[in-house]
């Protein structure tokens, strides 16, 4: 189970993903990873997948929940 930090960030990094058109350095930056890559592979194990495909879920689906992967729309 991930410590209260980490489940903070994803947290956060998932509702970034969703509604803004950041880079996935920038969204890493904005949650607190300076390294990209690192971000990427810890949000893809964590999340489910990478936070360009959980946007382009979101944007494909549109307004409301995202049930797949557990993800929801905040």
């Amino acid at each position: 189970m991930p410590g209260p930090l980490l489940g903070s960030r994803l947290s956060r990094a998932k509702a970034l993903a969703a509604r803004a058109d950041l880079p996935v350095a920038g969204l890493a930056r904005r949650v607190g990873y300076e390294d990209a890559a690192y971000f990427s592979r810890l949000f893809g194990r964590r999340v489910g997948g990478a936070p360009v495909r959980l946007r382009a879920q979101q944007s494909v689906r549109g307004p409301g929940r995202l049930i797949r992967h557990g993800l929801r729309r905040a």
